[in-house]
C-alpha cells in the first residue's frame, strides 16, 4: 500500500467558499460580526476562515447532520432561511420547535468546554456566539436560544468530543443593546 498527500486540496476550499444558493446578495449579519470580532479580539479572529477551511467544513457538516436529524424527529422544526432587519440579512440555524419558543443555534468548536453552564455565558471565548444569537432573537421577537454545541476536544481531560445543550435567556435590554452595537458597527464600517 502506498499513500500520497494531496497538498492544497481545492475541493475543500471550494466547499468553504461555495456561495449558498439560498443566501441573498448584500449585507449579512455574519459580515458585520466577523469585522467586529476581528476588531475586539484580533489574535483570535485575525485569520480568515478561508485560510483554515477544515474548521468551517467540520462546522458545516455538524450543522447539516444535526438539522437533518431534527427535521426527521420534530416535523415542525425548520431551518427558516433568511430574515432581514434594517438592511441586514441573517439566517438562524433553526426555529419552529413547538416545545421551544426560541432560536436554535449549532456550534462545533475546538475551545475547551466550560465546567459550568453559566460559564458558557460569562466566558469571553463564547461572546461572539451570543452577539449572533441575540441578533436573531431580537429580529424574531423571542428571548431564548438553545445552543447545541459539539466541543470537539471536550474539556481536554481527556481530549474527547462532548455534546452539550444550553438554553440561554436574554433580557430585552441585552437584545436591544446588542442590536444597537451591530447597527453602530455596521455604520462605522460604512455598510449601513
Amino acid at each position: 500500500m502506498r499513500a500520497t498527500e494531496v497538498l492544497g486540496d481545492l475541493t475543500l476550499r471550494k466547499v468553504v467558499t461555495h456561495q449558498d444558493p439560498l443566501r441573498s446578495p448584500g449585507l449579512h449579519l455574519y459580515d458585520i460580526l466577523q469585522h467586529l470580532n476581528r476588531e475586539l479580539d484580533p489574535d483570535r479572529y485575525g485569520t480568515d476562515i478561508k485560510d483554515r477551511p477544515e474548521f468551517a467544513v467540520v462546522g458545516m457538516a455538524f450543522e447539516e447532520c444535526l438539522a437533518a436529524m431534527l427535521r426527521s424527529l420534530v416535523p415542525e422544526w425548520e431551518k427558516p432561511g433568511e430574515f432581514s432587519a434594517e438592511g441586514i440579512a441573517m439566517s438562524p440555524d433553526g426555529f419552529g420547535d413547538p416545545t421551544f419558543l426560541g432560536v436554535d443555534e449549532f456550534k462545533a468548536t475546538w475551545k475547551s468546554m466550560p465546567d459550568e453552564a453559566q460559564e458558557f455565558c460569562d466566558d469571553a471565548r463564547f461572546a461572539h456566539y451570543h452577539r449572533q444569537a441575540k441578533s436573531y432573537c431580537r429580529v424574531l421577537g423571542v428571548r431564548k436560544v438553545r445552543f447545541r454545541v459539539l466541543f470537539v476536544c471536550g474539556n481536554r481531560r481527556p481530549s474527547l468530543p462532548v455534546f452539550k445543550t444550553y438554553v440561554v435567556k436574554y433580557t430585552a435590554l441585552e437584545l436591544e443593546e446588542n442590536w444597537q452595537l451591530v447597527l453602530s458597527h455596521g455604520r462605522d464600517m460604512g455598510v449601513l
